[in-house]
């Protein structure tokens, strides 16, 4: 028989095993129990035999916790692209996570077989299909109470998930199986419910299953849903996912506005796709790739390094703000219009219609046109 003192000791009973767990912040144990008590010892008190053994947390970051007070992260749309680099980002930050997927099984279970292979029991996989459908309001619940069933809380929502794909208004322009052979309505359900539908019924799900009280005031919630920058620039022929995306933004400032009382901020982040679906008829975006910091579009690693700062206790008074990482391509209507104006009513812009395309163009003729008429 041993005997310990606690500091800030935890306990959880495992329903249906005779197996009492202690947690502290350095330690854990596992104690085991007979009940009824045997013959010899006293009805009115207890004896408990166990075995103590020092646990490393998993947990990364400057102090140790236990895996019960880990925070739970979902990630919709987590196998590939995007969403895997978020998901391993908020790993390595100290998040259990949820990976959702939808048809890409076999890299959704390699992206947990590794992050368990780096934490034990720190992943777990959740399928769900986000197209707008009778059952959607379900799985969207269900995709919460992965998190709740399998780490007892759920403290960061990323609505990551998207379909994108072109949708021609007219039949002439649906070009190379530009709208993928499908009706319209298909296409509204799909781009409609992943993008704007999903994300609402998700957080609904995630605010409601916080409870009352005041215990959730004192964690760090936190939703961030990925934006598009073709709100501001739209490239011709995704309409419907145009529109989507303007609902998510919209839905990021309500929700924000709504939700602020219970401390659970709402974000986003608005990424640049430079170059279109593969499956796009021509080069629609071409003029995309030119964005002022030179560089494309920003990588997914830049992506999940947002994402995990907006989630984290640093960005604790943010809340109903869209995080532009586009490199500056969302400034480009902005300048190019001042240019314009400026060429038209300064520089008579008839002889100069060259010099309203882009500011880096025009910066050398302007300072050529400006010497020529000094002199």
């Amino acid at each position: 028989m041993r005997e310990r003192c606690f500091d800030d000791v935890l306990a959880n009973v495992v329903a249906g095993r005779r197996v009492l767990v202690f947690s502290c912040r350095a330690w854990c144990a596992r104690v085991h129990f007979r009940w009824p008590p045997q013959k010899n010892c006293c009805s009115s008190t207890m004896h408990f035999s166990w075995e103590a053994k020092k646990k490393k947390c998993g947990c990364r970051g400057n102090y140790r916790q236990e895996a019960s007070e880990c925070p739970a992260a979902i990630i919709t749309g987590g196998a590939r692209r995007i969403g895997h680099s978020i998901a391993v980002r908020l790993h390595q930050q100290g998040f259990r996570v949820v990976v959702h997927y939808r048809h890409s099984e076999g890299a959704a279970q390699r992206l947990v077989a590794e992050l368990n292979a780096a934490r034990a029991g720190s992943a777990v996989l959740c399928k769900g299909d986000l197209s707008l459908s009778s059952s959607l309001l379900d799985c969207c619940e269900d995709i919460i109470d992965c998190s709740f069933r399998a780490f007892g809380r759920c403290d960061v929502l990323v609505n990551n998930a998207s379909a994108y794909y072109p949708t021609p208004l007219l039949p002439g322009d649906d070009t190379n199986g530009a709208a993928e052979a499908k009706p319209i309505d298909a296409q509204v359900a799909e781009l409609f419910g992943s993008n704007a539908v999903a994300p609402l019924f998700l957080i609904r799900a995630f605010a409601r299953r916080q409870g009352e009280g005041s215990a959730w005031r004192s964690r760090n919630l936190s939703v961030v849903n990925l934006c598009d920058a073709m709100t501001d620039l739209p490239l011709p022929g995704f309409c419907v996912y145009t529109m989507a995306k303007h609902a998510l933004g919209g839905l990021t400032r309500a929700a924000a506005l709504e939700l602020a009382p219970r401390h659970i901020r709402v974000n986003a982040v608005r990424r640049a796709e430079s170059s279109p679906p593969r499956n796009a008829a021509g080069d629609a975006g071409g003029d995309r790739r030119k964005v002022p910091l030179g560089q494309s579009e920003a990588s997914a690693a830049q992506i999940a390094d947002f994402i995990a700062f907006l989630v984290s206790k640093d960005a604790g008074y943010i809340t109903g703000t869209t995080l532009k990482v586009d490199g500056g391509l969302s400034l480009a209507p902005c300048l190019r219009q001042m240019i314009h104006l400026f060429c038209v009513c300064v520089l008579g812009g008839s002889a100069f219609p060259e010099c309203s395309r882009c500011v880096w163009e025009f910066v050398p003729c302007w300072r050529w046109r400006t010497s020529f008429c000094t002199t």
